[in-house]
């Protein structure tokens, strides 16, 4: 009887493990989505780990003060410090990215509809916040 108990527990204990594990992994994106369309005036930004629009990547609207304690989404690696080429989806707004939390530190500002394929060496694995502007006469 005991033996059938444990053979029994076993599973049960082994799925509450991992579904406890799952919201953790989505949670920790936050406010990042997967994947990006690249599709002109979708109205959100995207940023990647590589250059060239590559590795790991997120897309999200609005306003993010700071990246810390973000990851991409599917993936333990932060998003702080570590973008490489980014995505301007918005149809009229301008994006810019900051060095420091809350828009603070040196800035790199793109335009509406536009996808810069490596931010350069100067900015590259550097951002660590973003603002969306009200239009675009930021940059």
């Amino acid at each position: 009887m005991t033996r059938v108990l444990a053979r029994r527990a076993i599973p049960i204990i082994v799925s509450l493990a991992l579904l406890g594990g799952l919201p953790g992994v989505a949670a920790a994106s936050a406010p990042w989505l997967s994947g990006c369309s690249l599709a002109a005036n979708s109205n959100y930004l995207c940023v990647y780990a590589d250059r060239d629009l590559a590795g790991n990547r997120g897309h999200m609207s609005g306003d993010n003060a700071t990246y810390s304690s973000e990851t991409y989404p599917g993936s333990s690696q932060g998003v702080d410090d570590t973008v490489s080429s980014a995505a301007n989806l918005y149809g009229s707004k301008d994006v810019t990215w900051s060095w420091n939390s809350n828009g603070g530190g040196t800035d790199f500002c793109v335009n509406p509809n536009t996808s810069v394929l490596w931010v350069g060496l100067y900015n590259n694995d550097q951002f660590t916040s973003h603002v969306v502007h009200a239009n675009n006469s930021a940059c």
